[in-house]
């Protein structure tokens, strides 16, 4: 049992650790949710009341936010 608590502890105690579990979390909620969406068939309704077009930009926003964060946190990162 000690010959695996030095490298768990290091696994613990590295720097990815934590968002490399918090990305695994959203990736199974992102599961989740896609399912309960085909299960109910719900629209968009009260949070989102755009057309398509709308919602392309919005995801560009988000993705193109979502790109500048990780390029920083890696870049200071290194």
């Amino acid at each position: 049992m000690k010959r695996f608590r030095g490298p768990l502890l290091d696994l613990l105690g590295g720097l990815w650790f934590i968002p490399v579990m918090i990305a695994a979390a959203y990736g199974a909620l992102a599961v989740a949710l896609v399912e309960v969406d085909k299960r109910t068939h719900a629209g968009g309704g009260p949070l989102f009341a755009g057309d398509a077009s709308a919602a392309r930009t919005v995801l560009s926003v988000i993705s193109g936010s979502l790109i500048t964060v990780a390029g920083l946190t890696f870049s200071i990162t290194i």
